[in-house]
């Protein structure tokens, strides 16, 4: 379901002004005609029914007359599962466009928060400037996917950071994952997530190009990560990525029919 990301609070009456930005893109990419009907995820993550209408030459979002809203907020409470609000992606830093590339599926899949790691072997240490890209990113990505988690990119940084970052978020129980290469000493993804509720945290953290040193095995080990094998082909970074999310996305949305056949 596409929708479109509001960039702020409508004002009393309801409405939304459309910058020539966010025209192009609703007219040009999606095709809209005025009067046309679309899905607006608001910035308090609550979707509302809204058709596009042109006043006084000025693009504007108006609630449609019937659609069901809250009084309070004029919007429909958004169904989000709170798994999805609590999966975070740990990407040691490729290449930018591969960097890029999995900025946008994670934010497809609806991975709540992505930290860039300036790892041992990553070939770009620091870019602060590829923020305002990524959050473009992010914003194209749910407004082609639906997503209705706020995906949130933060700034790179070196592993320690991250990792004491991450030590002072303690508000929920949290499980820990390391994508490997090596077989021996790894677990099965459900033995992993075997006692894991809707209410934990899942933290994946997956190499860049070359993997991990041994330093930041170490690291990962010393916090608690335990280790997931995948048996098939090698992967690049951005594809071992992707096929990590979706693994364990599948097999906690799945956990009750899986746990059933034991």
């Amino acid at each position: 379901m596409r929708q479109f990301i509001a960039g702020k609070k409508p004002d009393k009456d309801g409405c939304l002004s459309i910058d020539a930005k966010d025209e192009k893109y609703l007219t040009r990419v999606l095709r809209l005609k005025e009067g046309s009907s679309i899905d607006v995820r608001h910035k308090d993550g609550c979707i509302q029914s809204m058709s596009l209408l042109k006043k006084q030459n000025v693009w504007v979002l108006v609630p449609n007359a019937d659609s069901s809203v809250s009084v309070e907020t004029g919007v429909k409470a958004a169904d989000i599962p709170s798994f999805n609000k609590n999966f975070i992606l740990l990407q040691f830093m490729p290449k930018l466009q591969k960097m890029d590339q999995i900025v946008r599926q994670a934010s497809e899949c609806g991975i709540s928060e992505i930290y860039p790691v300036n790892g041992d072997f990553s070939s770009i240490k620091d870019c602060p400037e590829r923020i305002d890209r990524w959050e473009r990113i992010v914003k194209e990505a749910r407004q082609q996917s639906g997503s209705p988690v706020d995906t949130m990119v933060h700034e790179p940084a070196d592993f320690k950071s991250v990792l004491k970052h991450l030590e002072d978020k303690k508000d929920v129980q949290t499980v820990h994952i390391v994508l490997t290469e090596a077989a021996p000493g790894s677990s099965s993804v459900f033995s992993i997530l075997g006692s894991f509720t809707e209410t934990e945290r899942v933290v994946l953290a997956v190499g860049c190009e070359g993997g991990f040193s041994k330093k930041e095995m170490e690291m990962l080990d010393e916090a608690g990560f335990k280790h997931l094998h995948f048996n098939t082909n090698v992967l690049r970074a951005e594809t071992a990525a992707l096929y990590g999310i979706a693994v364990i996305q599948n097999a906690v949305m799945e956990k009750k029919s899986w746990r059933e056949q034991e």
